[in-house]
């Protein structure tokens, strides 16, 4: 693969720039998204129930629209029809978490959209993600771009252990956060010589002022086999979506192969986007030159 990077970082909320010769990838976690207007997917969580009405699927609709991505790893799926809702399969290929049962809709999956007038789905995948009984997954997809082909994954990782030790004793969730990284870390050093496009809710600040000696981040970029390389990688960004607190430290991640990118000043990954009701995480987009 003989990528380079266009612009490193380029802010989320201006004017789509795609063509023939660009590659936009983006992620979202768009925060317990369900199809049905006034309901919700899985009712109050930590104080905060999401239910949208026609003007909040509406702004969701103008972020996606002005992101103007070319896939979309996307995150809290409450079911195909609900990724559906804002990806029309007139236009996209969509791969959804095998995970999914329609006796099972009232939960969050993961999954890939991908414009059909860009790439091609050649095979599905999933990584295996469900550890110490958490319903977690990665939904995956090798995608024919037409001079080449590149694996794209989704992932949503355990929640609640955004900076802790993963050795911290007593903690259930950094406990399974441990095992799901080897898992994570070896589909990727398995693919990396097809390429990789990896988006998703880390639920880990793998960026941080210490030089990023993250452990997680640094047993996924260990080198071995090749080097991985994180978007967004500065130290400040602008999320104002996380009911979380401070924010500084992004959890959303894009990572992809060090021979792809070349790497450059970052800008802000993300403005406002101008209201809660659509989502309590922020998208992130990295666009490449073919």
């Amino acid at each position: 693969m003989n990528w380079k990077l266009w612009t490193s970082l380029a802010l989320v909320l201006t004017p789509g720039l795609a063509s023939a010769e660009t590659l936009r990838f983006a992620t979202w976690n768009i925060e317990n998204f369900w199809h049905v207007e006034g309901e919700s997917l899985r009712g109050p969580y930590k104080g905060r129930d999401t239910i949208r009405y026609t003007q909040d699927y509406a702004a969701i609709a103008q972020v996606i629209d002005r992101i103007d991505a070319d896939i979309w790893a996307l995150q809290e799926m409450g079911s195909p029809e609900a990724a559906r809702r804002l990806f029309p399969e007139n236009e996209w290929t969509l791969a959804f978490s095998t995970r999914y049962s329609p006796r099972n809709d009232r939960d969050i999956y993961t999954a890939l959209a991908i414009a059909k007038d860009v790439g091609e789905l050649v095979r599905r995948d999933q990584i295996p993600l469900s550890v110490s009984g958490k319903n977690r997954e990665g939904t995956a997809a090798l995608i024919d771009l037409g001079s080449t082909q590149v694996w794209a994954a989704s992932v949503h990782l355990k929640s609640g252990c955004r900076d802790d030790d993963l050795d911290y004793s007593g903690r259930d969730a950094c406990d399974t956060l441990a095992e799901q990284i080897p898992i994570l870390e070896s589909w990727i050093d398995d693919r990396l010589d097809d390429g990789i496009l990896v988006g998703g809710d880390f639920n880990r600040t793998l960026m941080r002022e210490r030089g990023g000696d993250d452990p997680v981040w640094l047993d996924l970029s260990d080198g071995r086999p090749e080097p991985v390389l994180s978007f967004p990688f500065a130290p400040t960004v602008d999320c104002p979506e996380g009911r979380f607190g401070d924010r500084t430290w992004p959890v959303e991640f894009i990572l992809t192969n060090v021979d792809w990118a070349r790497a450059s000043e970052p800008g802000p990954y993300v403005q406002s986007m101008g209201g809660r009701t659509l989502s309590d995480h922020c998208p992130v987009m990295v666009e490449f030159e073919l």
